[in-house]
């Protein structure tokens, strides 16, 4: 038999109170997957014009795959960020009517509340939690593979890129130091 005693009903309350956190954080970590991967996925293309002009074409190609990679992990972050805003949306309302019934629940009258649909609740509410570690997984795992080899060639590419530009920039600095001294000893 179910409890639907009034500190039952706080207690479950409470339960849901600490679950619309948990999913509140998790709408915010995907925000911020989805964000992260659109930041990623313009690296990636940047990378690629990089490969591209220095004559890397391999190098870019790859680079254009892992951008369009990293869009699409974008978009479906966005997607499940969305679906889950939604879903925290209907738990706040969830909420404020179980708050609602539990301040009008008397403590001395006890009326039958629906437990069925707060453990429908509260079971939708695992499923979503064992989603989102499953997606936080996941990624973690989808970092981990960016650490890869093409990586490591477009980071030496960029810093060959740097070293090419502080080269020239050394080179156009001793080319003017070299202008006046040979200025200077014609006079």
């Amino acid at each position: 038999m179910i409890d639907h005693s009034p500190q039952d009903i706080r207690s479950r309350v409470a339960a849901l109170k600490r679950h619309l956190v948990a999913a509140m954080a998790d709408e915010q970590r995907l925000y911020q997957r989805y964000s992260d991967a659109g930041r990623e996925a313009e690296r990636w293309r940047q990378r690629a014009e990089l490969a591209a002009a220095k004559g890397a074409d391999d190098l870019a190609r790859e680079a254009l795959e892992r951008a369009g990679k990293l869009a699409a992990a974008s978009q479906q972050s966005h997607e499940q960020y969305l679906e889950q805003k939604g879903h925290v949306e209907r738990m706040k309302t969830r909420l404020m009517e179980l708050e609602r019934l539990a301040r009008e629940l008397p403590a001395a009258l006890t009326r039958p509340v629906d437990m069925e649909k707060l453990e429908r609740a509260l079971s939708h509410l695992e499923r979503w939690e064992e989603r989102a570690r499953e997606e936080r997984a996941r990624l973690a795992t989808m970092v981990e593979l960016e650490r890869d080899e093409v990586a490591e060639k477009l980071a030496a590419l960029e810093r060959e890129a740097q070293l090419e530009q502080q080269l020239a920039e050394l080179k156009c600095k001793l080319g003017m130091g070299r202008s006046r001294d040979a200025g200077g000893a014609g006079f």
